[in-house]
Order: structure tokens, then C-alpha cells, then sequence
């Protein structure tokens, strides 16, 4: 298990970020972030379950030997729950009822091509990178809209102390980042085992800044209704 946590050490930093989002809850618990903590708790457990799957060979959840060290079928699972959640977030949070549209017609494209991408290939098995790609987009679109909409509404006053302004940053920096790289390394049929490893460093480096934006955002919120 030492060993496990040392070559996982972002597990800490979803750790403390799960915290803080606990800890902080009473200011933000009748918003439409209230269910936040479940999100990154969910995140956690999930990375968690991965590792003891790659790491502990008599560890799995199928008892299909085909299937015992396949881990993507978790983080595919993963993905309809993440994407959906802040695409309902930001559907929510935008009162222009254009940029309302846009994020309810890009939620309803990822779903379908979630579908479509997992008919296409096996998602116990391979990870569904299109259905990816595609939520990526939208969710990088949707935090735009957010962002612009806030600066339209407040300026400049009090955005730094808006919970969901850090965590639209900490988002948008990690997808235009990784979005990218998820094409890079599933099109890309002479990548090396130098190449992944160049590619694990990047994506570690855009998860702590994604999560040291959500961090900042616990520690600078104030108390109000984010709806």
C-alpha cells in the first residue's frame, strides 16, 4: 500500500481537496455546487480503485480473467459521471439562455457519442477517447461562457472569491492541456514508452494545477448562492 500511494502521489492532493470541500460545504451548501464533495470524493475513491487494480495483480472487479487488470472501464464510467455533473453546473449557473442552449445541445453530443463510442469499441477494454475528446470541448466551451458571463455581470469585483470561478480555471487549463494528449496517445500508433512517460508527467502537472485551482478556490470563496 506504501508503495502504491508513493507512485500515486496525486491521490494526496485529491485527498486535501476533498477535504476542503467538506470543510467548506456550510458556504456553499444550497448552491448548485452543494454536491461538489461527492464529485471529488467520487474522484479519489476512483483513482484509488485504479491503482490498487494496475498494482495488485490478485485484485479485480471482474471475474472474467479477460477483463481482471483493465482499469478503463472505470474511468469510462467516470467520465459520463464528471462531464455530466459540470455541464449541468454551468447550465445552471448561466442565466443567457444562448449560451444555455449551447451547453445543453454539448452535454446532449457527449452522451451520444458516449453511446455511439462504446458500440464502436469495447469500454471494458479501451477507452472511449472520442466521447472524450468531444466532452472535453464542450466542457472548455462551457467554462468560457461561464467566465465571460461572470465578467459581464460583476467586472472585476468579487470574481476571485467565486468558487466556481477558480474551479472553471483549474478546468479549462487541465482540458486544453490534456485534451491534446488524449489524441496524441490513442492516434498515434508509434508512440514509445518514452512518449508515455513524457506524456504521464504532463497530464500529473495539469492535474495539480487543475486541483491547486479548486484548493484556492476553498480558501478565497465567500458565502453566497452560486445559482
Amino acid at each position: 500500500m506504501l508503495e502504491i500511494l508513493k507512485n500515486n502521489f496525486v491521490l494526496a492532493l485529491y485527498a486535501i481537496t476533498w477535504i476542503f470541500s467538506i470543510i467548506k460545504l456550510p458556504k456553499y451548501f444550497d448552491s448548485t455546487l452543494k454536491y461538489l464533495p461527492i464529485i471529488i470524493g467520487y474522484t479519489l475513491f476512483n483513482e484509488i480503485l485504479g491503482a490498487l487494480i494496475y498494482n495488485i495483480e490478485d485484485f479485480t472487479l471482474f471475474s472474467e480473467e479477460e477483463y481482471s487488470s483493465y482499469t478503463l472501464f472505470i474511468y469510462n464510467i467516470y467520465d459520463l459521471i464528471f462531464f455530466s455533473f459540470f455541464f449541468y453546473i454551468y447550465w445552471k449557473s448561466i442565466a443567457n439562455n444562448g449560451a444555455k442552449t449551447k451547453i445543453k445541445n454539448g452535454a446532449l453530443l457527449f452522451i451520444l457519442s458516449l453511446v455511439v463510442n462504446a458500440i464502436i469499441v469495447n469500454p471494458m477494454k479501451y477507452e472511449l477517447w472520442y466521447a472524450y475528446v468531444i466532452g472535453s470541448i464542450f466542457l472548455i466551451i462551457s467554462s468560457i461562457l461561464y467566465l465571460k458571463s461572470l465578467k459581464l455581470k460583476s467586472g472585476s469585483v468579487g470574481i476571485s472569491t467565486n468558487l466556481l470561478f477558480w474551479i472553471s480555471i483549474g478546468l479549462l487549463i487541465f482540458h486544453v492541456g490534456y485534451m491534446p494528449i488524449t489524441i496524441y496517445k490513442n492516434s498515434n500508433l508509434n508512440i514509445t514508452v518514452d512518449d508515455y512517460a513524457n506524456v504521464k508527467i504532463v497530464h500529473i502537472a495539469l492535474i495539480v494545477i487543475m486541483y491547486t485551482c479548486f484548493i484556492i478556490g476553498f480558501l478565497r470563496m465567500k458565502r453566497f448562492k452560486l445559482a
